[in-house]
């Protein structure tokens, strides 16, 4: 007798799905960031309550408050990478040859060893410690 295996429900139905999801909470969530800029930083009373009727009635009735939170963390945080590039980063490119000074120059802006005239401290044994 073959062995019973799960068939997989269709990857594009299933797609679909996710993609609707993500954007209904998507708009539900933009809504709630702009309520919270209206009003000081704080969502006003019974907006999520208001929120997540709203998505019960449009099929998701599965989303809890924290299902809500996270995705508007996760969208937070998706706009915070689009928009800003990794601080202190450098484009090198190898083509290109540097003099002497424009190497030192270099040097001196990516020295890990002092910030802000501080040294940093690496952590570990100080070298020649023990014995």
């Amino acid at each position: 007798m073959p062995p019973t295996t799960r068939t997989k429900p269709s990857s594009l139905a299933a797609e679909m799905a996710k993609k609707t999801k993500e954007m209904i909470l998507d708009m539900h969530v933009k809504r709630m960031i702009l309520e919270r800029q209206q009003n000081n930083g704080r969502l006003p009373d019974g907006k999520m309550e208001d929120v997540l009727e709203s998505l019960n009635a449009q099929g998701l009735e599965s989303v809890t408050r924290y299902t809500v939170y996270n995705h508007e963390e996760r969208l937070r945080l998706k706009l915070s990478r689009d928009t800003s590039s990794v601080p202190g980063s450098i484009f090198v490119d190898n083509n290109l040859r540097a003099t002497a000074s424009e190497a030192s120059t270099i040097t001196e802006v990516t020295d890990a060893s002092t910030l802000d005239g501080r040294e940093i401290n690496k952590g570990g044994r100080p070298k020649g410690s023990t014995v």
